[in-house]
């Protein structure tokens, strides 16, 4: 199984949304589920956090630190991508 989270409210300053994706991380750790997050960023960059891979995607800055999402397109292929990784 495969589990992919998109957000565009996770960054350093973030709260809620990025408390309950450390605590799923943790959660998912022993489990046997793909987990996917798909984060706006500064740059296009792929790292993990423990079994978790994320994806962080060149995103406009915005008030307080937030970011978002230049291009539902590139979310798109990160999905396909993913797809086609599981199949």
């Amino acid at each position: 199984m495969k589990l992919i989270d998109i957000t565009a409210y996770y960054h350093n300053c973030s709260g809620g949304i990025k408390t309950y994706l450390q605590n799923k991380i943790k959660w998912l750790e022993d489990k046997p589920i793909d987990h996917i997050v798909v984060i706006p960023g500064k740059v296009n960059k792929t790292y993990t956090v423990g079994r978790t891979k994320f994806y962080e995607l060149s995103s406009f800055r915005m008030i307080g630190g937030y970011r978002y999402f230049r291009s539902i397109k590139e979310i798109n292929e990160v999905i396909e991508r993913e797809k086609t990784r599981y199949c």
